[in-house]
Order: structure tokens, then sequence, then C-alpha cells
């Protein structure tokens, strides 16, 4: 094997390894697959055209609220979690949470005491 596939190979390893080590952190505030559902409601019901789609997107921002309370009172910042919950029902051009980036979904931090 050359050099650069032992290189390549090393770097996968590292980046699953902090890939799986940043989903087991997120897993210990919330449910990571409910907030995908979460931010599949919010997508679905983003526009005006059909009554009740405002108050589904509402209901299903409250859920990513109280989400975003208990990352934030462990000291965390995560992004994806950030973009759900400040999204504006009437910006679906700028915050449809369909459009989040990949590394979005990847990215916590830790916040400043």
């Amino acid at each position: 094997m050359n050099n650069a596939n032992l290189k390549l190979r090393e770097t996968t390893a590292k980046h699953n390894d902090a890939v799986k080590e940043i989903e087991a952190l997120i897993s210990t505030m919330l449910d990571i697959n409910a907030l995908r559902a979460i931010a599949n409601q919010m997508s679905k019901n983003m526009h005006y055209s059909v009554k009740g789609n405002r108050e589904r997107f509402d209901l299903a921002q409250d859920e990513a609220l109280v989400m975003r309370r208990i990352v934030r009172e462990a000291g965390f910042r995560f992004d994806a979690l950030e973009r759900i919950a400040g999204a504006s029902f009437n910006r679906p051009d700028r915050d449809d949470p369909k459009n989040i980036p990949a590394q979005s979904w990847y990215k916590i931090t830790k916040m400043d005491s």
C-alpha cells in the first residue's frame, strides 16, 4: 500500500471517530432523529399555501426550542439546532431547515461560562 493510501485511510478513520464522538455527545442531550423529524415537519409547513401550516410549524419549532434549552443548559451550542430553533416561518428562502448544511449537524461547540 502506498503512502498516500495509508494517509487517506488514517484520515478517514480519524474523521469517522470524530463523527461518532460528536453523535455520542449530542445523543446524551437529545434524540437526533427526533430533531430531524422536527426539521422535516417545519420545512413541510413553511408556506402559507395551506391553512394551518403556521400552527404546525410553530408547534414543531416549540419542540426545537425545548431541545435548544437543554443543550444550552448543558453548556453547548449545536449549530443545526440553533438554525432550526431560530428559523423564521416568513423566510423559507433563508431559513428552511432542509437547507441546513450537512456539516451543521456535526458542529457542536462548548459555550463560554
